[in-house]
C-alpha cells in the first residue's frame, strides 16, 4: 500500500494558497491514484443561507480532478470542460471530503472524475472533467518558480535538480 504524499501549493492560489487572504488554504494529498482534501466550509463562502456556493463547489472539484490528471501523466493540466452535478446541499460548517481520480487518457485530453462527500459518506456533488496537459517547458517553469513543496517533497514536474 502506497504512502500518501502531500501535494505542493502555490502561495496565491484561491484553493491552496497560504497568503491569499480570501482563499481556502487547503492541503491536497495523493495516494493510490486518488487525490483528496478536506474542508469545513466557513460562512464567508455561503451561497444561500447555510449552503456552500456552487462556484466554490465547482472550484474544489476542478482543483482535485486537475491534480489527479496531472499526477497520472506527470504534467500539470488545465481544465478544458467540466460537468458538475449538485446532488445534495453542501452545508456550511459541516466537514466534507473532496476526491478526484484520473479515468482515461484520450490522446490530448485527459478525463477525470471527482466527488464531494460528507462525514456520513453521502455524495453531495459529482463531476467529470476534461483536462489539457500544459507544455513540458511551462510545467517545469511553474514547478521551479511557483510550487511550494512540503519539507522533503520531490518535485513532480521538473525533477529535483531541474
Amino acid at each position: 500500500m502506497s504512502k500518501p504524499i502531500d501535494l505542493p501549493i502555490t502561495e496565491s492560489c484561491f484553493i491552496c494558497g497560504r497568503s491569499n487572504p480570501y482563499g481556502l488554504k487547503m492541503q491536497f494529498t495523493a495516494k493510490g491514484g486518488e487525490v483528496t482534501a478536506t474542508l469545513t466550509p466557513p460562512p464567508v463562502y455561503m451561497g444561500y443561507e447555510g449552503v456552500l456556493h456552487g462556484g466554490i463547489i465547482t472550484a474544489l472539484l476542478d482543483e482535485t480532478m486537475g491534480w489527479a490528471a496531472a499526477l497520472a501523466v506527470s504534467r500539470m493540466c488545465m481544465a478544458a470542460e467540466m460537468t458538475v452535478r449538485f446532488r445534495r446541499p453542501v452545508l456550511i460548517g459541516s466537514p466534507i471530503t473532496i476526491k478526484g481520480r484520473f479515468v482515461e487518457n484520450q490522446r490530448r485530453i485527459l478525463i477525470a472524475e471527482g466527488r464531494i462527500i460528507d462525514s456520513e459518506d453521502n455524495v453531495l456533488a459529482t463531476a467529470t472533467g476534461k483536462f489539457l496537459p500544459i507544455s513540458d517547458e511551462k510545467a517545469k517553469q511553474i514547478d521551479r518558480e511557483y510550487l511550494i513543496y512540503p519539507e522533503g517533497g520531490k518535485k513532480l514536474f521538473s525533477g529535483n535538480g531541474d
